[in-house]
């Protein structure tokens, strides 16, 4: 039943290594967008079984990738199943890893006209089913791929890569304590990552962006969309600087065991808003000085600019703002007035 299904799933905490080594995966992003093509589907995933959800590894219509979400009854009843499943307008192929163990599927979701109006079933699926599992199998084979890397070379390229990087890259635990740091935390904020590690995080946070900061880290645990946020960090000299933060979970993999979380200097770009909002500022007040009427519109027209003589010219109420006018409040008229 759906309970025991679920019992099923949850016990796949595993998996979060299998998530990690798909999310954006260049050849799950292609078998994804050929089983769409193949089957003419309206969208197809590549999903990863993990705890109670499931986490979209690769989408044929989603450039962003692993986002959590429940799975469809077809997922569910793939658990089960030895062989494709097809339910409703949604048909699961199982994706297993190299022990045979099921990790994930490849799922399709079909609009309504791929149904046979007379059977209420998929049209021509089972024709081109193998080609499916063929592409699940390469999917399989990626991970096996993944895993027979060289791992000394790749830990010695990547461990340069960070070494000459003035960003910097840190590992918390779930505590939130430093676990790791790169170079990069010299020239970000004149500590070495041994000052770090060991030590709380928000031992380095301004008072007033603890909070937002556990909220975003939250975020990045659930495998929620974050795009950045910016907080202040102490530096070795004692000051508080802003910095921007990207994260990622990685907490299933077993080397890296944690948050992963991108540091970079924020001054740089709080400089550039300040100087782009005095220009502005500074065009504004040119603007409203002419004696002549100004006029300005988007590049689909929308009124993005009307200054004070414009306004008086065509009796337009100084309340109303730019984006609530349309060019049709600016009619022109010839001298004998008639519309222009």
């Amino acid at each position: 039943d759906d309970e025991r299904i679920m019992t099923t799933i949850r016990a796949r905490h595993g998996n979060g290594a299998v998530r990690v080594h798909l999310t954006r995966h260049p050849v799950a992003q292609e078998c994804a967008r050929a089983a769409a093509s193949l089957m003419g589907a309206a969208r197809a995933e590549v999903v990863v079984f993990e705890a109670d959800r499931v986490f979209v590894a690769a989408s044929s219509v989603v450039t962003t990738a692993m986002f959590p979400r429940t799975p469809t009854a077809a997922e569910l009843a793939l658990i089960d199943a030895s062989t494709p499943v097809l339910l409703g307008n949604d048909l699961a192929v199982p994706v297993r890893d190299s022990d045979g163990e099921l990790v994930g599927s490849l799922t399709l979701e079909f609009d309504g006209d791929a149904l046979d109006p007379d059977t209420a079933q998929f049209v021509d699926v089972d024709r081109r089913v193998d080609g499916l599992e063929a592409l699940a199998r390469l999917i399989a084979g990626a991970l096996d791929a993944d895993d027979d890397r060289d791992e000394e070379q790749v830990e010695n390229f990547a461990a340069r890569v960070l070494d000459g990087q003035r960003d910097a890259v840190v590992v918390l635990d779930a505590d939130l304590t430093v676990t790791w740091a790169s170079p990069g935390l010299v020239s970000l904020l004149g500590r070495s990552p041994a000052e770090a590690i060991g030590r709380s995080a928000a031992e380095f946070l301004h008072p007033d962006d603890i909070a937002r900061t556990i909220d975003a880290i939250t975020r990045i645990s659930e495998g929620l969309a974050l795009t950045r946020v910016v907080v202040r960090l102490a530096t070795g000299h004692g000051t508080f600087i802003p910095i921007e933060v990207t994260g990622n979970d990685l907490s299933a993999d077993p080397v890296v065991g944690g948050i992963v979380l991108s540091l970079r200097d924020a001054q740089h770009e709080s400089e550039l808003g300040a100087a782009a909002d005095r220009a502005e500022r500074i065009s504004s007040s040119i603007i409203h000085g002419l004696r002549d009427g100004v006029i300005a519109t988007d590049g689909v027209g929308a009124i993005t600019i009307v200054n004070d003589v414009a306004r008086e010219l065509f009796d337009i109420d100084p309340a109303f703002r730019p984006s609530q006018l349309e060019i049709d409040d600016f009619a022109l008229t010839t001298v004998d007035g008639q519309p222009h």
